[in-house]
């Protein structure tokens, strides 16, 4: 089966696999990807998941037309990729379609994550036909019983039948998008079941990644070094109501730096807010953040 390349490859590649002194010494004048949060409602309830346990403290809404007009049209100023993703499921969004319309209108790389559960063959349709890049299917585990465990939810053969439609589709038409993904972390399975699980995938996938499930609201343990943040060097978290994130994995406006109803994104990104996170995650002061010291990415590294 032919495997579609990751548009986003490349921007992945230069966030992740430098340090921050190196990337703080080459910062470009606009960030290299958005991260743009739709809502942070969600229609699953999953037990690692600040929004899914009901942790999150912050009030919930949707992204009006206005707040995500002013990022597109900035965004595509300056021709930088945008993913809908964050703290909510992007497809249960009311205009959700005309969000990925407004995108492709103006050339923009879109990707989106996504539970699937709305997925049906009319949206697998749209998807392809609208032209979106990249796909990302958020799973739990590598099983169907781990995936009840952690998304209190019984779609795990279900969500992969629907994958597969989509692929199908997309061969059908003979389109060169999206590019579809499976993204999950297991706890306690053996490599085996891990194993099993990508050759049971690769057939209707371009790429399977799996982590390690973490709480995001646990410390790390002090003989942990501190990680490189990809983040700040690279990216612009955009909440629903246009306040500005520093870091992705910000579920409680932790690292605001802006907000994009009162500056342009661009100042956001060069602004003082922004400038102090960098020096004070260059200098590995993470402790004086509660994000930043309990940043799961610490332990993963």
């Amino acid at each position: 089966m032919k495997k579609l390349p990751n548009p986003l490859q490349k921007i992945y590649e230069d966030s992740h696999f430098k340090t921050m002194k190196e990337k703080s010494e080459n910062t470009p004048y606009f960030p290299r990807m958005l991260d743009i949060e739709l809502t942070n409602h969600c229609n699953m309830s999953c037990v690692m998941c600040p929004t899914g346990n009901g942790s999150a403290q912050r009030k919930k809404g949707f992204m009006n037309a206005s707040v995500l007009g002013k990022v597109l049209d900035e965004a595509a100023e300056h021709e930088v990729p945008v993913r809908y993703i964050r703290w909510g499921e992007p497809m249960i969004h009311p205009d959700f379609g005309n969000v990925l319309i407004e995108t492709k209108t103006r050339n923009l790389i879109c990707h989106i994550n996504t539970n699937g559960k709305v997925l049906d063959y009319e949206w697998i349709k749209f998807l392809v036909d609208v032209g979106l890049d990249s796909i990302k299917f958020s799973f739990q585990g590598v099983s169907k019983r781990a995936y009840k465990e952690y998304r209190n939810c019984n779609q795990f053969h279900k969500l992969l039948n629907k994958i597969r439609l989509l692929h199908n589709y997309r061969e059908e038409v003979g389109a060169e998008f999206p590019f579809i993904q499976i993204g999950t972390t297991v706890t306690r399975e053996p490599a085996y079941i891990i194993d099993q699980f990508k050759r049971q995938v690769d057939s209707f996938t371009d790429a399977v990644y799996v982590g390690t499930t973490r709480d995001l609201q646990a410390k790390p343990p002090s003989s942990v070094p501190y990680c490189e943040c990809p983040e700040v060097f690279d990216k612009l978290s955009i909440n629903f109501d246009g306040s500005i994130s520093a870091c992705c994995g910000d579920y409680d406006n932790y690292t605001i730096v802006g907000n994009v109803l009162e500056q342009s994104l661009i100042e956001i990104w060069n602004g003082e807010p922004l400038a102090k996170f960098r020096k004070m995650l260059l200098e590995y002061r993470h402790n004086e953040n509660f994000l930043c010291s309990r940043c799961a990415r610490t332990v993963l590294e």
